[in-house]
């Protein structure tokens, strides 16, 4: 770590976006990618690149307001917004939706993301509980209070699975609720 005396600060006036950053992941190859309030940034270690909602663009994000930014255990590159779940071609520089509700595209803002043990995908919802995703079938199951006992709010902003097995949740007013896994 540096020290005080060595720290660098990056802001807006440096090209970052916007001046509230919400998730830091950095990629195989080397860049530090920056999720924001306005844009996702990717940075090479001297400048920023901003990618934002670009209308006229077929794979562009679709939304400014970046949640979290998440890279899966074989270095793919994950997207949560306020606008859903997008999976990040980095060949192509194109930002594909996924589907959480099995092949519908409907608008979810998805406040966090992790990694479940099997390499599928936990995705924290503000409105709908908790998608467990499957990255290779893009089939989702949606956990919330109406099919899961137990659980007291569908406002999770954070998911963990740990090494047992258990499922963490966090949510906005209930505190945090550990759920055990079934097959």
């Amino acid at each position: 770590f540096p020290s005080h005396d060595n720290a660098v600060k990056y802001s807006t006036k440096d090209g970052l976006s916007f001046g509230i950053v919400n998730s830091i992941v950095q990629d195989d190859n080397g860049f530090m990618w920056i999720a924001t309030d306005d844009g996702l940034n990717r940075f090479d270690g001297i400048s920023f690149r901003v990618f934002r909602h670009d209308s006229e663009g077929q794979y562009s994000l679709p939304g400014n307001y970046i949640n979290t930014v998440f890279k899966d255990s074989h270095g793919q590159l994950w997207i949560t917004s306020r606008k859903g779940l997008l999976k990040f071609d980095a060949s192509q520089e194109y930002f594909y939706p996924q589907s959480l509700y099995n092949g519908k595209n409907i608008d979810e803002d998805i406040s966090s993301i992790s990694e479940a043990k099997n390499g599928n995908l936990w995705l924290s919802s503000s409105l709908h509980g908790v998608f467990y995703y499957n990255p290779s079938t893009q089939k989702t199951i949606n956990f919330r209070m109406s099919n899961t006992k137990g659980m007291e709010s569908n406002t999770v902003l954070v998911t963990l699975e740990d090494a047992q097995g258990l499922v963490w949740l966090g949510s906005h007013t209930n505190g945090i609720s550990v759920f055990r896994l079934k097959k």
